[in-house]
């Protein structure tokens, strides 16, 4: 090999090096849709304790808006490693067969349509999926469950699933099911945990869904699929007690999949890829 184009080849290795050991899992974030009364106006945004629970569990956060083409929603599952959807409104009743109840506040049609969409390609390629808040609703119902509307006008329960404090404050325990994978993963049976709901899902028998954690009011606190690699709903919002391991250990769980997802994929597409670089170090050696 000419001695001139060896420093060029080093830094080819080098860069090798830092995408295959250093490069962060992209995770893809869905976003909130709403707009102004009167208006045609429409935003998009996102919370900023879920971009930054990403970051500090060593992923780099990608909002994904609701588009409305197939194609570039297509463009976006593939483009990122794992999924995080997010807290919002009230899903839809009809989407799971019911009349709405008062207390319903719906979320903007065009989330609503997007966020099914892209909840079940994200399920289909097979990469992690963390579903909060809503998200875990929408898992739910996607998977065929359905919502208890309004919980203090529909159950019994004692304990205020909505207080008003701010979401960075614990508001009760939840039970972490025993052999769950939240239950791998928290280290746990017993967690306090914050709260920002009035809906609850109701898990259908037939569909595959296991209830992961509940409140001691018998609410389902969490979810997960058993037979995909990592599908996991939580009720409560981690993302603003991330300063505690348990929570943030959530999105590290979810970061360490996407890395893992991340480096099959890229084996199973270039197969001789490690021979190529085993090569090029050989060559400088010339």
């Amino acid at each position: 090999m000419k001695a001139s184009l060896r420093p060029l080849l080093l830094i080819l290795l080098v860069l090798i090096g830092t995408m295959a050991l250093g490069e962060r899992p992209v995770i893809g974030i869905n976003v909130v849709v709403s707009s102004r009364e009167g208006s045609d106006y429409v935003s998009m945004s996102v919370g900023a304790a879920y971009v930054d629970a990403v970051v500090a569990a060593g992923g780099l956060p990608v909002l994904v808006p609701s588009v409305l083409s197939d194609e570039h929603l297509a463009r976006y599952i593939e483009m990122v490693d794992g999924f995080v959807l997010t807290g919002g409104a009230d899903i839809s009743p009809a989407r799971y067969g019911q009349d709405p109840h008062p207390t319903v506040s719906l979320l903007h049609p065009r989330r609503e349509e997007f966020d099914f969409k892209f909840l079940e390609s994200a399920l289909a390629t097979g990469k992690p999926v963390l579903g909060i808040c809503l998200g875990m609703q929408q898992l739910n119902v996607l998977k065929g469950g359905s919502m208890i509307q309004d919980i203090p006008s529909q159950t019994t329960s004692t304990i205020n699933h909505r207080p008003s404090q701010p979401i960075g404050q614990h508001a009760h325990d939840v039970e972490v099911v025993p052999g769950t994978r939240l239950h791998a993963l928290l280290g746990t049976t017993s967690l306090r945990v914050n709260s920002l709901h009035h809906q609850a899902c109701i898990v259908s028998p037939e569909s595959n869904v296991v209830v992961s954690a509940v409140a001691p009011d018998g609410i389902v606190e969490a979810i997960e699929l058993p037979d995909h690699p990592f599908a996991l709903g939580v009720q409560w919002h981690p993302e603003s007690l991330a300063s505690e391991d348990p929570h943030l250990n959530l999105f590290r769980a979810l970061v360490e999949q996407a890395a893992e997802t991340k480096r099959r994929r890229a084996e199973a597409a270039t197969p001789n890829g490690t021979a190529m670089v085993g090569n090029a170090a050989a060559a400088t050696a010339e």
